[in-house]
This record gives structure tokens, sequence and C-alpha cells, in this order.
């Protein structure tokens, strides 16, 4: 055995546990033996591939040409801010972080930083 493959699995500590049926089991096993691999490691190449797609299709934004266009001609041409955003800025600087201004209003506490960025320029309005 190689150096390398002792050291990664030296790097194994965390486990993942489940059960599978008889024939999803014998699929598997196939599919290791085809690659000539060891169950586990199958498993973890095959679940660390899923995983990377997964999250490369989730970070992933993919437009059309015309949704392309529309999106960069609406950064080019942005229209000026409105009266209402200028003072959400203006509140924005007031309150500084969103820890800040948490620790004024505790009763919205629980709430994430956008929701209570909303909350704020809804009250400058009132």
């Amino acid at each position: 055995m190689t150096t390398a493959i002792k050291s990664d699995r030296k790097l194994r500590e965390e486990r993942l546990g489940f059960r599978v049926d008889e024939p999803t089991k014998a699929l598997i096993e196939r599919a290791a033996q085809l690659e000539r691999r060891k169950l586990t490691d199958f498993c973890i190449m095959a679940l660390t591939d899923a995983a990377r797609r997964t999250i490369a299709e989730h970070e992933t934004l993919v437009l059309s040409d015309l949704n392309l266009a529309a999106f960069s001609l609406a950064l080019v041409q942005s229209p000026r801010a409105s009266e209402r955003l200028q003072r959400a800025f203006a509140e924005h600087k007031r309150w500084g972080s969103c820890r800040e201004w948490r620790s004024g209003h505790p009763k919205i506490f629980g709430l994430g930083c956008s929701t209570r960025s909303t909350i704020r320029a809804a009250l400058s309005v009132a």
C-alpha cells in the first residue's frame, strides 16, 4: 500500500452510515468491482462527485443570450435611485451593521439582515 493511500485513510475521521436494499448494494458493489476499487473508496468517490455537481448547479447562474443582454443593459442603464432607496441607504449608514441595528430593535432579533433592511426601509417611510 502506498504512503498516499495510507495518509488518505488516516484523514478519514468522520463517518456516514446508511442502509440500502439488497439490489442497490449489489449494484454498487458491481460498479466498484468494475472500477477496481474497494466499496468504501467507490462510495466516497461517487458521493463526492455528486456533491460537487449539486453544489456547482446551485451556485451557477446560466442565462440565455437574450437574458444576458437584458441583464447587462440593466447594469449599464440603471435608473436613478428613488427617494425611498436613498432614505434606505441613509438609514443603513445611521444604523451600521446588522449586529448594531439588532441591539436597538430586540423585537425582531431573529430576522435575517435583508428582512431587517426591508423593515427599516418600511419604517423610515411611515
